[in-house]
């Protein structure tokens, strides 16, 4: 049985060969290299805002794009293993509490156009990610809801960003226990609006243990 499942295996490696997805080395979807140079670097953060990467990593905001019109799992758990790896300080702190992971939700439109939600795909694979390594979390996609009209990528300035996003978000209909660690995730935090008005919200609704982690963080 062990041989048979073996040459399964091998067939299935010749067939469907496996990349690094960062530097695409045969071998495993991220490689020894490649991993040790995320966990050598740190995150970034900006006015409490953690990151992987600055916006100037040309590579992962390449997948970002690419994850935004295409529903690659794929680069849906390249972006959880950074997550993970680079947040690790972070998350740390966080082994012994429940954590309710919160992805930021796009626009009707947004959504409509593009037929998926790139931030809720991360979500899943960042939380199960986690739980593999023991920790106790859920995913709550409900608990926001986007009941804006306008994306904030079309607002020019800083200004009209924070003034579009006051009314940006709504309670859903799950919200997670007082009690959890709520980790807000978004895939790129450009002037932190969005994060903010969705971390009001909660505040106002008796949640006072949060984090707002993203992708990307433009500096």
């Amino acid at each position: 049985m062990r041989s048979i499942m073996r040459m399964i295996r091998t067939v299935l490696a010749v067939w469907y060969p496996t990349y690094c997805k960062v530097c695409r080395v045969y071998g495993s979807q991220i490689c020894n290299s490649c991993a040790t140079k995320i966990v050598q670097n740190n995150f970034v953060s900006v006015d409490g805002f953690y990151a992987c990467c600055s916006y100037s990593q040309k590579l992962i905001r390449s997948y970002m794009l690419l994850i935004k019109r295409f529903p690659s799992h794929a680069i849906a758990k390249l972006c959880a293993i950074l997550l993970v790896l680079r947040l690790k300080p972070l998350l740390q702190n966080l082994k012994s509490e429940q954590i309710a992971v919160i992805p930021l939700p796009r626009t009707k439109k947004n959504v409509q156009e593009f037929g998926h939600d790139q931030t809720l795909l991360i979500a899943h694979e960042f939380a199960y990610l986690l739980a593999r390594y023991r920790y106790r979390v859920n995913v709550y996609p409900k608990t926001l809801l986007n009941v804006g009209t306008k994306t904030h990528h079309s607002l020019s300035t800083k200004a009209e960003r924070e003034q579009a996003s006051l009314k940006q978000f709504k309670l859903g209909s799950t919200l997670p226990p007082q009690t959890s660690h709520l980790i807000i995730l978004d895939d790129i935090i450009t002037s932190g609006s969005t994060m903010r008005a969705a971390q009001n919200l909660l505040a106002k609704t008796g949640y006072f243990k949060m984090m707002c982690v993203g992708i990307l963080l433009k500096d």
